[in-house]
């Protein structure tokens, strides 16, 4: 139920509608929208109420992705027509993006003489943008006055608020409109910028280390001030697309848990230099050399972007364990930043029931942050109301990261992991709790024999076949710890022995069975000699008292929502790594904006990569509902056929010989006789020829 001091639905629908153009600022509607999901329960109708604001406001003004988008996710935006313009515009209203970037520009904004109105507003800005990315264009601010300019009718430049270029000389030239949007768009990144130094000038090293120095010392607080505004314009954006979709795919996930995979791929930067913190005292050393030697460099360096190094373009197949994951060819760098993405997938391969949309994006330097940033996302994506389900990553994440950069934070808000692990930390990996010790993600029973840990380990180097893994793998229920309740408000949860309680997997001879207990068969009886069984003198707490309670620090390293490498975990995770890695070359294929060219995008630095990032989501977005949604009709109309195929001329007016039909189709049996006799003559034949080939010759 909504607690006491919640805003009611109703007026959060009200307060978010595009008309209302004075409404509240942006940033408390969001605060007033998350209130809501987080205090209400997912279960009740008034969380789903919640959850279909936005939706609801989309139908209602016909923003949903339409007819003619499904029909060409790609050329109806080419039309340029009022319609289309007006249709992206309310979207981005909708978003409330521009209130959002409103209330940043109240709290930058100092006292001054003020000046003449921009000829470019934002939502203008936006609005062409999107529709550039939806068709697939460069995002050149060339392009874009060409746009405003040229592409669209006066009534839609009004409906912008953009001037009629033939009102005054200077708006006639392309020039002008170009220069006139490279202003909006500094105008709107200056607002988010995290680095707003120099991005057009050659300067020398030194420079960049006193810029860097300033920046540690004055402007780290800012950096994360503006790093979570860029968040929030992102979410903003992101969410809406999700809500264009049918209101029975929207409430669908509000009923049911969300999964999602979640990775990184590699953005470039329009500068090819750059240099790290680590470089700087040689890069000065150099260039004050190469001054001193009359040969001056020339060359402009973002130090605000990093390296990523590939070791191949090509990678090799092997079985996991057995090989490295790449070559020893020599490896590949290139400057640019890290684009993390976490998209919706479904519970399993060829299923199929909704989109792959994705949920959150953002931005960050390579090898910087890499589990903050993913944790960040998991944790957005539960914030706009989504139920979090399982959360599927490559090794990088859930398997390499300290647990309290990711594995916490976002499995306090409900997220459980479904990772692969590293083959050093295959069986027993940690030390364990209170007695208790760890296998692959589980929390289990010191006695477990050490068949039963080295299991996986035994299967990928080849001393068992498949049949003894998994029954190995399935034994491993026996000896697992089970939560005694269920966790606390802080997470703490308490952890039985396998042997105690009224449900025991185990009979032990540390620990007196209950009188209470089931009558179940199926234990796991432990020997009074077993090798692995702890010493009663040494017996830790596991194995004295009826429970241990593990808070989240306590819990094993990457564990995980489904049992590791059980049929449900390899139909999931194998579907859930395959569409993320689809989904990446896709946003770097030439259809959906190529990341990796950065030609495409020539504004210069890190914001305004995350913005171009941004408007590339959206319309990816748009064009995979779209898509869906047009795959859905077809596959409806082979099942359902309104009519019946139109026939072709020669059997609906003539006599078809092939088909043995009369005009319309009807039979032929005038043919189809001729066609027995003939077909009986030729048996009789065949006959005859098989009884004289048996014939003996006579001499």
């Amino acid at each position: 139920m909504i607690t006491n001091g919640t805003p009611p639905v109703g007026d959060l629908l009200e307060r978010s509608t595009p008309d209302n153009e004075t409404g509240a600022p942006s940033a408390r509607m969001l605060a007033d929208r998350k209130q809501t999901l987080a205090s209400a329960d997912p279960s009740d109708e008034l969380y789903a109420d919640a959850f279909e604001m936005l939706g609801k406001m989309l139908d209602a003004r016909g923003l949903d992705i339409q007819q003619d988008e499904v029909e060409d996710s790609v050329a109806a935006a080419r039309r340029y027509s009022f319609n289309d313009v007006k249709r992206m515009r309310g979207r981005l209203l909708a978003s409330r993006a521009d209130l959002l970037l409103d209330g940043f520009d109240s709290e930058e904004r100092r006292p001054g003489a003020g000046g003449r109105p921009a000829t470019i507003n934002r939502l203008a800005l936006l609005t062409g943008l999107c529709m550039l990315a939806l068709d697939n264009r460069p995002l050149w601010m060339r392009q874009l006055g060409s746009f405003f300019k040229n592409q669209i009718d006066d009534d839609a430049r009004e409906l912008l608020g953009l001037p009629d270029p033939n009102s005054k000389p200077s708006l006639q030239s392309k020039r002008n409109w170009e220069q006139n949007c490279r202003n909006a768009f500094q105008r709107m990144l200056g607002l988010m910028d995290p680095y707003p130094y120099s991005r057009y000038e050659n300067r020398p090293y030194s420079e960049h280390a006193q810029e860097r120095a300033e920046h540690e010392a004055h402007h780290l607080e800012r950096e994360k001030k503006m790093y979570e505004r860029l968040g929030d314009f992102a979410d903003l954006l992101v969410n809406m697309t999700f809500h264009m979709q049918p209101r029975r795919l929207r409430r669908a996930s509000a009923r049911e848990k969300v999964n999602v995979s979640f990775d990184q791929t590699f953005m470039s930067s329009p500068l090819s230099r750059t240099v790290t913190a680590s470089r700087l005292p040689a890069k000065i050393q150099e260039q004050r050399a190469l001054e001193a030697a009359g040969r001056p460099k020339a060359g402009i360096v973002d130090s605000w972007s990093g390296y990523y190094v590939r070791e191949t373009e090509d990678r090799q197949d092997g079985a996991p364990g057995t090989a490295p994951a790449y070559g020893s060819g020599r490896p590949t760098t290139k400057v640019g930043w890290q684009a993390s993405i976490a998209m919706r997938v479904d519970d399993g391969i060829g299923l199929g029931r909704h989109p792959k949309l994705i949920l959150a994006t953002a931005l960050s330097m390579p090898n910087v942050g890499v589990a903050e940033t993913a944790a960040d996302l998991l944790i957005r994506i539960a914030d706009n109301g989504h139920r979090p389900g399982l959360a599927a990553a490559d090794k990088e994440y859930w398997a390499n990261a300290i647990p309290s950069r990711l594995q916490i934070p976002a499995t306090a808000r409900g997220w459980l992991p479904s990772t692969d692990y590293r083959i050093d930390r295959l069986g027993k990996w940690g030390d364990g709790h209170r007695g208790a010790i760890f296998v692959e993600g589980k929390a289990m029973c010191p006695a477990t024999p050490k068949s039963i840990i080295d299991a996986t380990k035994d299967r990928m180097q080849g001393r068992i076949d498949d049949v003894t893994y998994h029954k190995r793998r399935g034994n491993r229920r026996y000896f697992e710890l089970r939560p005694k309740a269920k966790p606390d408000a802080r997470g703490n949860v308490n952890m039985m022995c396998p042997a105690a309680g009224k449900s025991p997997t185990v009979i032990c001879p540390l620990r007196e069975m209950l009188k209470t207990a089931s009558n179940s068969k199926d234990r796991w009886e432990i020997e009074d000699d077993d090798p692995n069984l702890p010493d009663r003198a040494l017996m830790d707490d596991i194995c004295k008292q009826h429970s241990v309670q593990f808070t989240p620090e306590d819990m094993p390293p990457a564990f995980q929502g489904l049992a590791y490498r059980s049929p449900e975990w390899h139909d999931f995770h194998s579907h859930a790594r395959n569409s993320i890695e689809s989904l990446n070359g896709s946003l770097k294929g030439t259809h959906h904006g190529n990341l990796d060219d950065h030609d495409r995008r020539r504004v210069r630095g890190f914001a305004a990569a995350y913005v171009f990032l941004v408007i590339m989501v959206v319309a990816f977005n748009m064009r995979r509902i779209a898509d869906f949604l047009e795959a859905e009709a077809e596959e409806s109309r082979r099942e359902n056929p309104q009519a019946p195929p139109v026939q072709r001329a020669r059997d609906r007016k003539y006599a078809n010989p092939y088909t043995a039909t009369l005009p319309g189709g009807a039979p032929d049996e005038v043919e189809l006789a001729r066609r027995r006799e003939k077909k009986a003559e030729g048996a009789r034949r065949k006959a005859e020829l098989r009884a004289t080939s048996r014939t003996p010759l006579r001499t």
